[in-house]
């Protein structure tokens, strides 16, 4: 189930957060980029869990690189808003900056290994149904460490508690 993924339960607190953080917008922003920001940061955990409930690795890959982008998009819409000066005024603001940031690159992260994890689980498959030949499977075998390197299973853990 997805609720057990770490990296959707990282998503829901990030989405949390940044929901937080729009209440500290300015009254004539809380409709405009407020709106838009919260769209974007509740689409991260949505696309995990839409893509977790879909059959196969492609789905699955498909609605993590939309939850990335929403990722990315939210951390654009604060960067504005931290350059308009609407929040990162005060010290409350910058701590929930700082949690946001950090919690972004962890969730980002995430995504990549997860689709590395995919990717991987492809070139084995292929290997061990002997679809590569020659040259083809030297290449495979040789991204296979890089693949390995990454951190793989990151986002793919489950928390049950």
């Amino acid at each position: 189930m997805f609720k057990n993924l770490i990296v959707w339960q990282k998503a829901m607190e990030f989405a949390k957060l940044v929901y937080g953080l729009v209440k500290q917008l300015l009254a004539e922003e809380r409709y405009a980029l407020a709106d838009q920001l919260r769209r974007a940061a509740a689409s991260v955990p949505s696309n995990i869990a839409e893509g977790n409930g879909r059959a196969g690795n492609k789905d699955y890959a498909h609605f993590l690189a939309i939850a990335r982008g929403s990722l990315y998009e939210t951390i654009t819409q604060i960067e504005l808003a931290k350059e308009l000066g609407y929040v990162g005024g005060d010290s409350r603001s910058r701590s929930t900056l700082d949690e946001i940031y950090s919690l972004a690159e962890e969730i980002s992260r995430m995504f990549i290994n997860s689709l590395a994890v995919m990717v991987f689980s492809f070139f084995v498959a292929l290997i061990l149904n002997q679809k590569f030949k020659g040259r083809a499977l030297v290449r495979a075998i040789f991204f296979l460490p890089v693949i390995l390197s990454s951190g793989v299973m990151l986002g793919l853990e489950t928390n049950n508690q």
